[in-house]
């Protein structure tokens, strides 16, 4: 690609233009107004691409992706190869990426959502998080006379996610209520992961962490919380 420019603005304006050629590597620390990322890779098999997900076992390449997706100012093309829908599995970072490239709005909702949805700044925070990570999530669920702050959903297995803040969820007769009520929806089948306050703020990311591991050992796999339909951005801009 550098040579390639070479041969067509010459060395000066390359020079002038600031432009650098490189991997995520090149860039730490560094900005670009505009930046072109290619995501080109091919699947030689009949199965999906091997997942790159950003759990602990992934986290060079979740840092190195992290660092390629965040260098733009003001726009960032993605060039790729890839169906998405057909070659990367649901959670797959660049799956994640490619979704929103086709429509930023979509995920923009989604958030907008949660946010109208939330009790509370701790259940938006942690639906966000565990959103971002690939699960799906629905807040809000109804079970008779009660409410579950959120159930993490994949095909037909649930989890149900508790928040235990500090305002609603302290005090003896509060927790005993919880209790109760916990006791009677897993009389129902229900499964729980709660998930204190004071633990998430005193650390968010290895609380989701955690959360994320016992989802994946109840078999609630990655799932897209929306769908990213290719938009109408047919501009000027785009043609050239």
């Amino acid at each position: 690609i550098q040579r390639e420019l070479f041969n067509t603005i010459g060395n000066i304006a390359y020079e002038q233009r600031q432009i650098i050629c490189g991997d995520s590597a090149n860039f730490q620390g560094d900005e670009r107004d505009v930046i072109f990322l290619s995501m080109v890779d091919s699947n030689e098999g009949d199965g999906v691409l091997r997942l790159r997900s950003d759990d602990a076992n992934e986290d060079a390449y979740k840092k190195r992706y992290n660092v390629a997706a965040s260098r733009a100012k003001d726009q960032l093309w993605v060039i790729n190869s890839l169906d998405e829908e057909n070659s990367l599995q649901a959670g797959d970072l660049r799956r994640g990426l490619l979704s929103y490239a086709k429509n930023p709005q979509a995920y923009k909702q989604t958030i907008v959502q949660i946010q109208q949805q939330a009790d509370s700044i701790f259940e938006e925070e942690v639906a966000k998080a565990l959103v971002s990570k690939g699960f799906h999530i629905v807040q809000q669920w109804e079970v008779g006379a009660y409410r579950i702050d959120m159930v993490a959903v994949y095909k037909n297995r649930k989890i149900a996610i508790e928040c235990d803040g500090e305002r609603y969820h302290s005090g003896e007769d509060k927790i005993l209520e919880d209790m109760q009520r916990q006791t009677i929806l897993e009389r129902l089948g229900w499964k729980f992961i709660r998930i204190r306050g004071s633990e998430y703020f005193a650390d968010p990311e290895n609380t989701i962490n955690r959360v994320a591991d016992l989802l994946l050992n109840y078999g609630i796999k990655y799932e897209d919380n929306f769908t990213a339909t290719s938009v109408n951005r047919d501009t000027e801009l785009l043609q050239r």
